[in-house]
């Protein structure tokens, strides 16, 4: 391999390890996206000649897509291999495509703005046909470990020893070595189980949302769903259009962000009431915070993802403590080997545009062309920005939550870090648009659609 070429570990090919392949491997690289050139030269070493990257990504399926290919098997599948997607059969996204597309691929102007999750998976195929990714990705591949190697001749003075096997003979297992390593494996996949006296004993149906797959399995029922948020709205709702048939009703057992009995403010079918969280369970009994009782048939989980990375060795240093993630600097990149980048850990996150600021910031450190702070300075940076969260009141849990608007300045801080341009004022504008429309009625905001202009403004019509 060419002394300036930097081999990368992909891991993960879903939408963020396809934003990484392209944006990597594209032959201009990103030179025709650059904010301020004579910046980007003042920051970096101008002896360094510029590095071109050949990107190797892991894909344990036997396609692209990750948690947006659709199936409805639940608990593992023909390997043994735990089901990554929580896709349910009428899921459409809660942002409009006007502000979650990658910026070098807008989505069809054929479609309407809140997507079916088949529209989306479309998408991120056109995308690797269209950029020719595929041959780019080892399908079939697990990736069993990643192992930090001094090495005072690669960047950051570290490679990575990448061990992967085939999934059809995990005891065939070999290894590659990588000059830096992009950690793509999504947050949706390992659910998070809240610890409810009583629910272990549940005598009623009892899943996690991430093996919900269609309404109609819930036919009849009374149906408790824990969680306020984002799916657990859009689930209670599903459910109720089936439960109404039987004149059952869907509890939104709300617990909040911030404030742990906040009502929703939002509209909700007349056969969906909010109750606060799940105190115990006995029999087919919940007992609710506010010490309410009722007899329900099922509960849905709707209580989130934990975030795991069990390839990475312990010496890596990346810690992870009740859903936040330490050792990273600007969410991203590790402290202690800034060579290793974990896209996607954000919360409330445009994942696609955010996955593509990432990615364009860690390939211009890669390539020498922007400079790192100290890994001193880059953990002060870490421990103030979550010491401020914490005095304005955030659980430590929701240390990665981008709530509040802080999508953007995140955003727009990579790009200034990075010297590319930010991102247009269409994705902000919809996106901020959309957040007042959701929170006014959940169920309709999707009605929706969002015209943006040539001068990228955004014109709404119901």
């Amino acid at each position: 391999m060419e002394h300036n070429v930097i081999k990368v570990a992909v891991i993960g090919a879903g939408a963020a390890g396809l934003a990484a392949i392209k944006l990597l491997t594209s032959d201009n690289g990103d030179d025709d996206d650059d904010d301020d050139d004579d910046d980007r030269k003042d920051n970096s070493n101008s002896s360094i000649t510029r590095k071109r990257f050949h990107v190797t990504a892991f894909e344990q399926t036997d396609e692209i897509g990750g948690t947006w290919r659709y199936t409805d098997v639940v608990g593992t599948d023909d390997n043994g291999l735990r089901i990554h997607t929580s896709m349910y059969q009428n899921l459409r996204t809660n942002l409009p495509k006007e502000c979650m597309y990658f910026p070098d691929f807008p989505f069809s102007d054929h479609l309407p703005s809140f997507l079916k999750h088949e529209d989306v998976l479309k998408y991120l195929e056109d995308y690797a046909t269209h950029f020719g990714l595929r041959k780019h990705i080892q399908f079939e591949t697990i990736v069993e470990n990643v192992q930090p190697i001094p090495d005072a001749n690669r960047l950051f003075g570290v490679r990575w020893k990448v061990t992967a096997s085939k999934v059809s003979d995990t005891q065939d297992q070999g290894a590659q070595d990588f000059d830096a390593v992009m950690v793509c494996n999504g947050q949706f996949s390992v659910p998070n189980m809240p610890q409810i006296p009583g629910l272990d004993a549940f005598s009623g149906h009892v899943i996690h949302s991430h093996d919900y797959r269609v309404p109609d399995a819930f036919t009849g029922m009374t149906v408790a769903v824990l969680g306020g948020k984002l799916s657990g709205l859009d689930i209670s709702i599903d459910i109720s259009s089936i439960t109404s048939k039987a004149s059952k009703t869907t509890y939104c057992v709300v617990l909040r962000f911030l404030v742990s009995l906040q009502r929703l403010s939002t509209p909700l079918p007349p056969n969906v009431e909010q109750k606060p969280g799940i105190k115990t369970c006995s029999g087919q009994t919940v007992e609710f915070l506010n010490g309410e009782t009722k007899e329900v048939d099922a509960i849905i989980l709707c209580t989130g993802y934990r975030k795991t990375f069990p390839f990475l060795e312990e010496s890596v240093g990346l810690k992870v403590e009740d859903g936040r993630v330490t050792s990273l600097y600007k969410h991203l990149l590790s402290t202690s080997f800034p060579s290793l980048a974990i896209l996607g850990i954000t919360q409330y996150a445009m994942f696609f545009p955010l996955y593509y600021m990432q990615i364009k910031y860690f390939r211009r450190i890669m390539d020498g062309s922007r400079k790192l702070p100290s890994k001193i300075e880059m953990m002060a940076d870490e421990e103030q920005e979550y010491t401020e969260k914490r005095r304005r009141g955030v659980p430590h849990r929701y240390a990665h939550f981008f709530t509040g608007g802080l999508n953007f300045p995140y955003m727009d801080e990579l790009a200034r870090m990075g010297g590319f341009r930010a991102l247009p004022s269409s994705f902000r504008i919809a996106y901020e648009t959309n957040a007042i429309r959701t929170d006014e009625d959940f169920t309709t905001f999707r009605n929706y659609t969002y015209n943006v202009d040539e001068d990228d403004n955004i014109m709404l019509l119901s």
